[in-house]
């Protein structure tokens, strides 16, 4: 696939920043201004043309889409479990080539609770944790010990998530679940807290080749921010405190590479993604798995998988050819 010969039709909703959201907004999947910048900079110095359309729907207007075009879809939606799924679903459709998960793999790892399934039957460690049904009481919680972590089921972009969601005794995991799930009317995950480095295990690929790399988030000046704090909003979009991505040695992830490689092929295609979890003693614990990883410069993505024989443009020359 010759860049010159290819647009690139990114199907995302843009948002100027999250400056002012809270962690119940729908909107913080939304593609900021910083973010689009980069992307559209990386994709234009791998020689691609590009277009956005920010809304699914946009995708079947025949006026839209020409041949030689491949999808990204940023596209996040609100509220519907089935949202991941449309523009995969649209691409199949009309056969057009699109880049990153198909739609049961979007929405497998959409659901936190069903991607542990997978996680563990590759090899890979994940929070015990207990599921608040949208519509009846939960189960038994005397497997978890506190403290543990209170969080939307099946939501993104850290949706729902801040340091608050940390809670120490049964009654204030029911009572933050119970209002949770009022608020996002959605199943509510209990998971046991788990303290350590914020590391992610970063793959792209296909069946027959995968690449992987690592990323940490580092918070200034407090090596130990996560073993008592979430990677959450507050961090992630209020910001309050200063924190950047940086990529971990290959040693590092070296012990937990072929458990990742074989979970990110057990989802058929899926192209990109992000294993995120928590790194401590040497035992990575997965948290969640991110199939529409943030594509940024700066994101950790692009930093675990660019250096100085990789740059970013030809990562996402790279990935824009992973389109079928």
């Amino acid at each position: 696939m010759s860049a010159m010969e290819t647009r690139v039709l990114i199907v995302a909703e843009r948002i100027a920043n999250h400056d002012s959201a809270s962690d119940k907004e729908q909107t913080l999947e939304y593609v900021e201004d910083t973010y689009f910048g980069e992307l559209v900079a990386g994709l234009e110095e791998a020689g691609f043309r590009w277009a956005l359309l920010p809304h699914p729907k946009k995708l079947l207007d025949p006026h839209n889409i020409s041949a030689g075009d491949v999808v990204l879809p940023l596209w996040s939606g609100q509220k519907s479990r089935n949202r991941r799924a449309l523009v995969p679903s649209i691409c199949e459709s009309l056969g057009v080539p699109y880049v990153g998960a198909d739609a049961y793999a979007a929405m497998m790892c959409q659901d936190k609770a069903l991607a542990k399934t997978f996680c563990t039957m590759a090899g890979l460690c994940s929070p015990v944790h207990v599921l608040v049904p949208e519509y009846r009481m939960p189960a038994d919680l005397s497997p978890l010990r506190f403290p543990c972590v209170v969080k939307p089921s099946m939501e993104g972009g850290s949706m729902g998530i801040s340091d608050d969601c940390i809670v120490f005794d049964e009654r204030s995991a029911l009572d933050r679940a119970f209002d949770m799930r009022r608020q996002w009317k959605q199943p509510i995950l209990i998971e046991e807290f788990v303290p350590g480095r914020e590391v992610s295990v970063c793959l792209f690929g296909n069946s027959k080749y995968v690449r992987i790399g690592g990323a940490e988030v580092i918070v200034d000046g407090d090596p130990e921010y996560f073993d008592s704090h979430l990677n959450g909003f507050d961090l992630k979009k209020a910001i309050i405190r200063p924190r950047k991505n940086v990529s971990c040695p290959e040693g590092e992830i070296e012990p937990f590479a072929d458990a990742s490689i074989s979970l990110f092929r057990s989802l058929g295609k899926v192209d990109y993604m992000r294993v995120d979890g928590k790194l401590k003693d040497g035992l990575f614990t997965v948290l969640e798995l991110t199939p529409d990883a943030h594509l940024g410069a700066t994101g950790g993505f692009a930093v675990a998988l660019t250096d100085e024989a990789h740059t970013y443009a030809e990562l996402l020359q790279a990935l824009i050819e992973l389109a079928a």
